[in-house]
């Protein structure tokens, strides 16, 4: 069964398709599939934006609801669920039972502009994807909750490398040319996160990763176009990927969605059954349910519940004042501590105060990561010697948390005299 021509035929077409920026439509059945090509990006094409007050979505039934005043979701294919019917006009491949559109209907949002886009990239945050703006510019001052991603897969070319594999052979190993596109992502992540907060400056945002596509060793007595060392390495690169993104998200300070951690995943890969598959494999039934490796809508909702957990319902006023208080009364100092002949000398970044209310705190030097906290005492003991030729300040992003309000604030301060170079 191994990579047959109809196989080949099955798979490639769709991902193809997702390469060029189409959309494929495939027959019920394996040997006539004949795809009908929509483009993603049509003249008119723009972010989906509707009221959904008094318009429960029943797929979202399990998740308990919170207001949320404007919700706005970013992201790719794994965000935006093409070929789950039914689709939202305007292009993009944006289905109505996407997890986003669930996720709004339950919190009750009062306001939701679904941005993602099918084929996006990183960089479409910034710049328009054919005939649809900038995701970037549906986030607003007005906004409260942001699901950041999936976004990153386009970037390092997964669906690319899944055709490799489909078509030939495809192996690796960590800091391979793939493994190396996952880390180049970190930059523009971190651009994006930024200019989320920056744009919307008190939302709730929510970093979401990319999920369990295959379990260990794949099933190639299902899935006969991949071997068990080829469903390793795509799904390690997938994991990969996921780790760089949740890594961002805690320095940035904001929360994370790791979706590899929803319970009973496994059981639900591209290997399982039809009618038990989150994601889709070789088989998309009459193709309104999911294209080939891509989020089913029992995917869909399964991520929908997974985040919802995390989205905090409409602040209190007194949650608000409190939690400037903390943040007003949380303070960042670096200082030194002398030298003796068997100890070097060494510099604390500390951040005291808070009101016990300090969710994290993110400590650099400069440019330069020293340390992520989310415990007390919120203290990073370096050498002095080991700091002294970065260039820049020492710096803390305090996060502190009442209930359901998250403040943020980043305080710099001068060298201490350790870390002067003629110090």
């Amino acid at each position: 069964m191994r990579r047959t021509p109809t196989i080949r035929r099955l798979l490639v077409l769709p991902l193809t398709a997702l390469l060029s920026g189409t959309v494929l439509v495939a027959s019920t059945a394996i040997g006539t599939a004949q795809p009908t090509a929509q483009p993603t990006a049509q003249p008119t094409a723009q972010p989906a934006t509707q009221s959904l007050v008094g318009s429960p979505n029943r797929s979202a039934a399990g998740i308990s609801a919170g207001p949320v005043r404007r919700y706005v979701a970013l992201g790719d294919s794994f965000v935006s669920g093409p070929g789950i019917e039914p689709q939202r006009p305007g292009g993009c491949a944006r289905s109505t039972k996407n997890f986003p559109s669930l996720i709004a209907s339950a919190v009750t949002a009062k306001a939701f502009v679904d941005a993602s886009c099918s084929g996006a990239k990183l960089t479409d945050l910034w710049q328009a994807q054919g005939a649809n703006p900038p995701q970037l510019d549906a986030v607003t001052r007005k906004t409260s909750l942001v699901t950041f991603g999936s976004l990153g897969g386009n970037d390092v070319g997964l669906v690319g490398i899944a055709a490799t594999c489909i078509l030939g052979t495809c192996s690796g190993e960590p800091g391979d040319a793939n493994h190396q596109a996952v880390e180049a992502t970190r930059a523009d992540l971190t651009r994006g996160i930024r200019a989320v907060k920056a744009r919307a400056p008190r939302a709730q945002i929510i970093v979401v990763g990319y999920g369990t596509y295959l379990p260990p060793g794949g099933c190639p007595q299902t899935l006969g176009f991949l071997t068990s060392d080829e469903a390793d390495y795509m799904q390690g690169l997938i994991d990969h990927l996921s780790d760089v993104i949740g890594q961002v998200a805690a320095v940035e300070g904001v929360e994370f969605a790791d979706l590899r951690k929803i319970p009973g995943r496994l059981q639900h890969t591209a290997c399982a059954p039809f009618a038990d598959q989150w994601v889709r494999g070789v088989d998309v039934g009459d193709g309104t349910d999911g294209i080939v490796l891509h989020p089913s809508s029992a995917g869909m909702a399964a991520t929908a519940r997974f985040i919802k957990v995390q989205v905090s319902p409409t602040p209190t006023p007194k949650a608000r004042a409190q939690a400037r208080a903390a943040l007003k009364s949380a303070h960042f100092r670096a200082t030194c501590h002398k030298r003796t002949r068997s100890h070097p000398a060494r510099v604390h970044f500390r951040v005291r105060g808070g009101h016990g209310h300090i969710a994290a705190v993110t400590f650099r030097m400069g440019k330069r990561l020293v340390k992520v906290d989310r415990h007390p005492p919120y203290l990073a003991k370096r050498r002095a010697a080991r700091l002294r030729q970065v260039k820049g300040h020492p710096s803390a992003l305090i996060r502190v948390r009442v209930r359901n309000v998250v403040e943020r604030k980043t305080v710099r301060v001068r060298q201490p005299v350790c870390l002067r170079r003629n110090g």
